[in-house]
Parts: structure tokens; C-alpha cells; sequence
């Protein structure tokens, strides 16, 4: 099975979104597929796929040039003519390259930004004549029809993509979500059905963190670990670094936020604010499980507002079946809507607050740093709830009757 893999990150383990991907595609050779992608991360499990095709939208590389003059203009003339990212590009390079690969099936990570991926897909799929396979991991649509309130140019962009997207799903033989809440949710909406695909726990890597005995780290350490955007996270997080200050007048504690090269900008403006505060960019796997061994308390956590709700509210943590593996006990910060919430209320897999309240934050975080305290997680239950294999195998299996 040859696959063209159609994504905005590739496969890697320098991101969630690359991790799930490293692992719904474990086991087909890294010749197999072939990754047209906007950002390329390397690192120990990216640099065993070569094959790469960049896509480029409309004056995309001349805005990224380092020459000023090329550099301006680009970028001036993208944000006055940005509908023509749909249409101009270097999609005929990209076929004629993925001609000669001879893929099997197409697979797109279906996103709002960049938005040409879906043009890209009907292109590709009109003149290579084969299945197109859609994941959807967030709720762009509903986010940019909120955001297209306020905002003329969004509202430009809500209607072209909701125009691409309807043709894509129309187009496609398909289609995977998430989370069975967005699944149902998608199948209502679009009058499609939806199977479901999203990370999960590998038999290796739960009886890894079953073997290791690391000490914890002192001072007690909080972890944050993935991104800060103001569209999901960046108001709870400020909850959670000052219930953090607080305790330590008490217990000695860190705040650690362990987030990607481009959001270095929020941590530190987080860590000059609060004295507890620091944070680090993605470390390599290894360092990554022990910074989840090691810590005294994991996040999962989102903002309380109707953009999150947008955005958000059907998603799957792709960092949550690491987090419960690790043993050590996972704190849920969401409204009862967050599918996470919901998650950790059906499987009791830990402390869960679902209100906007910075004191019973701070009650909780005390509870689980204080000496002694009860350690609620339960990998074993999470590794069978979330067993990545029979993911995988469902995942796969269900690509290969697309070509069959």
C-alpha cells in the first residue's frame, strides 16, 4: 500500500499531531509514503521518511525569502489577494512528482489553515483517479463561522472554506474523526459517515513506563506539556500558573511548560509574569517520557469560552493516552462539554474540574502535591481503553479495502 500523505507537519514525534500520524501509519515501509507538507520537522522518527514533496500556496516562498524587497511585496500582496491561494500554487509540480511515486490511496489531515490543502485534494484526486481518505482532528468549520462574525476577511475565508470542504467530503471515499462525539457530531452535519481514528497507548511504551523507576523531580514539578493558543489555552493556563505561586508560598513546586519552537513567545511571557514558572522547547522522546515520569502532576486543560467550544469541543488530546500511561496522575481542566472532560468522567482517569474557578484549581493542585497524597491514575485501565494496536489495525485495515 503507497500512500500520499497530505498534511500541513509531517510524521515525527516534534508535535501531537505528528505523533498520532507516526503511529496510525507504523508498520507500512517509509518508501511507501510520500509526505506533501507546508512544515517539516526532523527528529528521530521523521528522519526515517525521505520522501518529501513541499507544496507552496500563492507567493508563499517569496514572502519567506531572507531578500527584504522580494520579502515585503510577497507579503502585502498575499494578505490583498489571499483567495488566489486556492488556485495558485505548485499543484502541478506536486502531481507530476506523486505521478511517478504511483500512490495507492491519498490521506488529508483536513485543516482550515493553510486552506489550499483542500483544493490541493481535488485536484489530486480528479487526475490521479484514486480514494481520497479525509482525518479530521478539530472543528475549523464551526470555529471560522464564529470568527466570520466580527471579521470581514474571516467571513470571506468561512465561506470559501465551507465551499472546499463540502466538496471534499462529497469527494471522498473516506473519512475519519477524531473522537465518536465528532464522528456523530460530522455525520449529522455533513450527511456523511464518519469512522473514528486517534491516538492511543503502544504495548512498548506502557510497559516502559511500568519498568522505570525514576525519583520525582524536587521542587515538585507541574508539566505542561504542547502548545499555548489564545484560541484554547492561553486564559487557563494563567489560572494554573497562579494557583502554582500560590501553593509554593506552601509546598515547593514549578510550573513546567515544555511547548514547540513556535510558541516559545507565550511561555516566556508567562515566565517573567509568574516566579514559578519555566519552560523548555520539545525535547527528544526519550527526555519526553521521563518529563512525564518524572513530574509530580500532568495538565489537560482548556479555556471555558464559546471560541474554545468552536474550536475545541469535539478534539482529542493527542498527548492524553501518553499522559495516562506514564502513572503519574493527570489533572482535567475543561467545561462538561470538552470531550477530554467527558473522557475522564466515563473512564475515571482523574481529578476532572469543570468549572472556570482559579480556587478550586488551586484546592486540587494542593490535594495532588501535598506529601502522601493518593495517586488516582490507572494506566492498566487507560492501555485498554486506548490500545494502540487495535487503533492501528482498525486504522490500516480499513485503508487497505480502499484499494482492494
Amino acid at each position: 500500500m503507497k500512500i500520499a500523505l497530505l498534511s500541513m507537519t509531517n510524521i515525527s514525534v516534534s508535535n501531537a499531531t505528528g505523533s498520532l500520524l507516526a503511529r496510525l501509519f507504523e508498520g507500512i515501509p517509509p518508501d511507501d509514503i510520500v509526505q506533501v507538507t507546508k512544515y517539516r520537522h526532523s527528529d528521530e522518527v521523521a528522519d526515517r521518511y525521505t520522501r518529501h514533496i513541499p507544496f507552496y500556496d500563492f507567493l508563499e516562498r517569496q514572502r519567506a525569502s531572507e531578500n527584504r524587497l522580494v520579502k515585503l511585496p510577497a507579503a502585502a500582496l498575499r494578505r490583498l489577494l489571499f483567495p488566489l491561494m486556492f488556485f495558485v500554487g505548485n499543484k502541478h509540480s506536486v502531481l507530476r512528482q506523486l505521478r511517478n511515486f504511483q500512490p495507492d490511496l491519498l490521506y488529508l489531515r483536513v485543516v482550515a489553515e493553510p486552506f489550499y490543502y483542500l483544493p490541493l485534494a481535488l485536484f489530486l484526486k480528479k487526475n490521479l483517479g484514486i480514494p481520497l481518505v479525509l482525518h479530521f482532528m478539530d472543528d475549523y468549520d464551526l470555529h471560522l463561522q464564529i470568527e466570520a462574525r466580527k471579521n470581514p476577511v474571516r467571513y470571506i475565508q468561512s465561506r470559501l472554506y465551507r465551499h472546499f470542504l463540502r466538496q471534499v467530503i462529497a469527494q471522498s471515499d473516506l473519512r475519519f474523526a477524531i473522537s465518536e462525539n465528532m464522528a456523530r457530531a460530522f455525520q449529522t452535519r455533513y450527511g456523511a459517515s464518519f469512522l473514528v481514528a486517534h491516538n492511543g497507548i503502544d504495548r512498548e511504551a506502557f510497559e516502559w513506563f511500568q519498568s522505570v523507576k525514576y525519583e520525582k523531580a524536587r521542587p515538585k514539578r507541574v508539566l505542561w506539556a504542547g502548545a499555548i493558543e489564545v484560541d484554547k489555552d492561553h486564559r487557563i493556563i494563567h489560572h494554573i500558573a497562579g494557583a502554582i505561586e500560590r501553593i509554593n508560598a506552601d509546598i515547593p513546586c514549578e510550573f513546567l511548560l515544555n511547548v514547540p519552537e513556535n510558541f516559545a513567545t507565550p511561555a516566556k511571557k508567562l515566565a517573567d509574569r509568574y516566579a514559578t514558572v519555566r519552560w523548555q522547547t520539545y525535547q527528544p522522546l526519550e527526555a519526553y517520557k521521563k518529563l512525564l515520569a518524572t513530574a509530580s502532576v500532568l495538565i489537560i486543560a482548556r479555556n471555558f469560552d464559546e471560541k474554545t467550544r468552536a474550536y475545541t469541543q469535539f478534539s482529542f488530546h493527542n498527548k492524553l493516552p501518553d499522559f495516562l500511561a506514564s502513572g503519574t496522575p493527570v489533572l482535567a481542566i475543561g467545561p462538561e462539554w470538552d470531550n477530554t472532560v467527558q473522557l475522564f468522567k466515563k473512564y475515571n482517569f482523574g481529578p476532572v474540574i469543570d468549572q472556570e474557578d482559579p480556587n478550586r484549581i488551586e484546592n486540587e493542585l494542593r490535594s495532588l502535591l501535598s506529601d502522601n497524597a493518593p495517586n488516582p491514575s490507572d494506566p492498566a485501565r487507560a492501555a485498554r481503553v486506548f490500545d494502540m494496536e487495535t487503533i492501528r489495525q482498525h486504522f490500516q485495515t480499513r485503508l487497505l479495502k480502499m484499494i482492494e
